[in-house]
């Protein structure tokens, strides 16, 4: 396996394309979220366990809402192995409120069609054992 600087620039732009774009929505999710049945994306609500076709409508429908949400990518490393690649970040999220939120990303990437496409998406908040276990 090798370090990916192409994955980080896909990664770091998942996290920009929440932002409000001149001219129109942003097209990340159409180039680089797989559309296969294999898609699953695990979000923080316990409701986000989603596959396939759905994962992809609930992620398009979810970027389509941008400028609600704003991400702060913090540190992003990448990593290659032929046609798989794989990724993590440590985002920071914005609230409309204003309430920042540390959150835990992962993803997984395939090689289709000569482009990278996620098929595996988490996103978690982290909970100290102390707080979580007692």
């Amino acid at each position: 396996m090798q370090p990916s600087s192409e994955l980080q620039t896909i990664i770091s732009a998942w996290f920009t394309a929440w932002e409000p774009l001149p001219g129109g929505k942003p097209v990340w999710h159409h180039r680089h979220l797989s559309r296969k049945n294999e898609l699953h994306t695990i979000g923080t609500d316990p409701a986000e366990w989603l596959e396939g076709e759905q994962a992809f409508e609930h992620m398009q429908a979810e970027m389509n809402k941008v400028g609600i949400l704003k991400f702060s990518p913090g540190r992003i490393e990448a990593w290659q192995e032929g046609t798989v690649g794989w990724g993590i970040a440590q985002p920071t999220l914005t609230t409309p409120k204003g309430v920042r939120i540390s959150i835990r990303w992962s993803a997984v990437f395939h090689r289709e069609d000569n482009e990278w496409k996620m098929v595996q998406l988490h996103m978690s908040i982290g909970v100290p054992n102390h707080e979580l276990l007692g």
